[in-house]
């Protein structure tokens, strides 16, 4: 079956992985409570728009536990001067990109280990009122409690970002490379990655969230057997995606050279 997953890629802030299982069969509520906004609620960006009736949330989860969460996402609720919710319909509930791991088959994007982080973004939120405040809760469907796997561990695939550039267009920064298939040829000759996404998270000096961007890497030819189903998003073991460019929309001067992470989603 074919799987969404991706490989991090960490620049100036390093994580790592496990291959093997990962025993979570003592989890504990302590365990789970270390999933944190890092820096609390100061550590949160928050864009209200110019007339403030609408706002954008971004920002950046870690686990400071010694267990594996996930399904972790995190909730907003917005409020007026005088307190009262604002938000159109219902509190906004995003799921944060985190680290993949595959369980029993199935597929898990919103993973922490030990030590990991992750980004989440709103996006521009419309209220129904002006934008004052906000409260925010992480695993609210759970009862604040972020679910965990004892048998979860990593995917087939392993993606190399080639060729990085880090660049600008009009004062934005940009990003350019390709995307290479790391599996060996012979040993893994189905080792065949399909639907291609590489995700950004740019920082600020200071080390907040300024905005997130994402592109497909596609490839231009088809891959074999499947080219009916895939006809442009197939690279097979050692091949290269098509150049991809991801615009951040995001001002040089809100960013630095090294205040970057990145992360390859695709689905196996």
């Amino acid at each position: 079956m074919r799987l969404f997953i991706f490989l991090s890629l960490v620049f100036l802030l390093g994580c790592g992985t496990a291959s093997d299982p990962v025993d979570l069969s003592n989890t504990t509520v302590e365990d789970t409570k270390a999933i944190v906004v890092r820096g609390g609620k100061e550590g949160i960006t928050v864009i209200p728009s110019a007339e403030k009736r609408k706002v954008r949330y971004l920002g950046i989860i870690e686990n400071n536990g010694n267990q594996t969460s996930c399904f972790i996402d995190i909730t907003f609720s917005t409020k007026g001067a005088d307190g009262k919710s604002v938000d159109q319909q219902q509190a906004v509930t995003r799921t944060i990109n985190g680290f993949t791991l595959t369980h029993f088959g199935d597929e898990i994007h919103s993973c922490l280990g030990p030590g990991q982080f992750g980004s989440f973004d709103t996006g521009e939120l419309p209220l129904a009122g002006e934008f004052a405040d906000f409260d925010f809760s992480i695993c609210i469907g759970r009862n604040g409690i972020c679910k965990t796997f004892p048998l979860a561990k990593e995917p087939r695939v392993t993606l190399i970002p080639v060729n990085l550039t880090l660049g600008e267009i009009n004062g934005m920064r940009v990003f350019s490379g390709q995307v290479r298939n790391d599996a060996d040829p012979v040993a893994d000759p189905k080792a065949i990655a399909y639907d291609v996404t590489i995700h950004f998270t740019v920082l600020n000096e200071q080390g907040k969230v300024v905005s997130t961007a994402a592109s497909e890497a596609l490839r231009a030819q088809p891959c074999g057997e499947i080219q009916a189903q895939n006809p442009t998003s197939c690279i097979g073991p050692v091949v290269l995606t098509e150049p991809f460019t991801v615009d951040t929309k995001t001002p040089v001067a809100a960013t630095c050279d090294g205040c970057y992470y990145f992360r390859v989603y695709h689905s196996e």
